[in-house]
Parts: C-alpha cells; sequence; structure tokens
C-alpha cells in the first residue's frame, strides 16, 4: 500500500512516530481503496510498478493535505480528496509518451492524453464533478471571468498540487522553480502564452496560487504566508494522536 516512505513528512523521526505515520498513511489510503485499484491500472502502484509507486505516494500526500484544508474550510472533501488521489493517476503514461514528442508537440500531445486520463476514468465509473476537479491543478484559462467563477474545491486543489513537491508540502514558488530546471516543461510553459493572456504556466501559476493561498489563509483565519506550515503541523498533530491510542 502507498504511504511508506520515510521522508513523507519531515516530523521528528523517533521509532514509534514513524510507525504512527505509516499507520496514518496507511489507514487513509485503505479508506480510498477504490482509488489505489485505480492507480493499480495506471502502473503506479504494486509490486511490478515499484520504480512508479512514488506518484502513487505524491498522491497520497497530496490527498491528506487537500483533506485537511477542506476539513477546515467547509470544502467539500470526498471529491476533494477523490480528485487529489486520482490527479496524476496516468501520469506514467503521460511521461512513456511525452519522453518520445518532440518538444514543439508537447501540447497536442498532453491534450491527446487529458482525454486519454478522462475517457479512462469515465470507464472506471469516477463522478465526472471528481474528473473535472481532478483536471482542476492545471488552469483551463488566464481571464479573470474563470478565475473567479471557480470553486473553493478547484482552488484548492489547483494550489495543493502546485504546493506538493513529491511527498512533501512547500512553497509554490519552490514547486514551479523546480519544474522549470526541466527544459521539456519550461518549453511547454512557453508555450501556454497565448492561452494565458501572454503569460507563461508559471507565471500564471504562481500569481494565482498566491491569491489561493491568500483566500484559504482567510478562510482559515491564519497569518500570511503561514498555510504550508499550518498543513504540516495539522497531519503532524493527527499521527501523534495515534500514539496516544
Amino acid at each position: 500500500m502507498a504511504g511508506e516512505r520515510d521522508d513523507v513528512y519531515p516530523f521528528p523521526q523517533t521509532a514509534e512516530f514513524e510507525m504512527a505515520k505509516r499507520k496514518f498513511f496507511s489507514d487513509f489510503a485503505l479508506a480510498h481503496l477504490s482509488q489505489f485499484r485505480i492507480h493499480q491500472s495506471g502502473g503506479i502502484l504494486g509490486k511490478e510498478n515499484r520504480d512508479w509507486r512514488n506518484i502513487s505516494e505524491h498522491c497520497l500526500v497530496e490527498a491528506v493535505a487537500a483533506d485537511t484544508i477542506a476539513a477546515a474550510t467547509g470544502a467539500n472533501r470526498e471529491i476533494l480528496v477523490a480528485a487529489a488521489l486520482l490527479h496524476d493517476w496516468f501520469k506514467r503514461r503521460e511521461i512513456e509518451r511525452t519522453c518520445a514528442t518532440n518538444p514543439a508537440q508537447m501540447g497536442a500531445s498532453l491534450a491527446d492524453i487529458e482525454k486519454a486520463d478522462r475517457v479512462a476514468l469515465e470507464k472506471f465509473g469516477v463522478a465526472p464533478v471528481v474528473i473535472d476537479l481532478a483536471h482542476a491543478n492545471i488552469l483551463a484559462a488566464g481571464d479573470a471571468e474563470y478565475l473567479g467563477s471557480r470553486t473553493l474545491e478547484e482552488k484548492i486543489m489547483h494550489w495543493i498540487d502546485l504546493s506538493t513537491q513529491d511527498t512533501l508540502v512547500v512553497d509554490f514558488r519552490e514547486r514551479v522553480q523546480a519544474a522549470e530546471q526541466k527544459d521539456a516543461y519550461r518549453a511547454w510553459s512557453e508555450s501556454l502564452r497565448p492561452q494565458y493572456g501572454g503569460k507563461s504556466l508559471s507565471e500564471i501559476d504562481i500569481a494565482v496560487a498566491a491569491q489561493e493561498q491568500a483566500e484559504i489563509e482567510r478562510l482559515l483565519n491564519i497569518p500570511d504566508g503561514a498555510l504550508v506550515t499550518w498543513i504540516r503541523s495539522q497531519i503532524e498533530n493527527k499521527i501523534a494522536n495515534k500514539l496516544k491510542k
């Protein structure tokens, strides 16, 4: 089962805490087996897919973080957790395909992959609202009307994906900067300027994520810039509570 890596969160590394942490993430995964069965179908979970398991673990951590925010803001936890768990289930297929794609054709290739992703999820019986939310991590447009019309769940989904680097919740700027070090990503980001009113994907992501974070922090009534620390603290407390049982 996913969630067994030792670096999911940089909490106190006592043996007791490590056991509680593993149980916490394992229990969360067991409560969402239908999504993890889809992970296995996508080739990111199971003994035969060990080299791709990090993607499943990333989805698990992102879902736990999204659930933590949703529980405190009134967002729909059920659909948000399902969407977070499924947002990268097709990532292996995407990577395998785009690695053989000319950078100039990256946009068209990713559009085809998203379509295949959606069709497959429909066949698995995933609700349309969850499928749409799972793809809300990529902004459909950059205009004020679209951005302002998004639901709280869509905003959380976009922010949490930008803020989850592997199995760590980090400042979203750090995640974007890391992505920008990859030539293929940078070329794709630049190619989207017409879609985002002259801004690259990285530029629009950073601008929108800053607004999303400020909104979420207002809802939580926590200081500006404290969201990442708050999420880590909330999850650490949940894990620590398992030590008391």
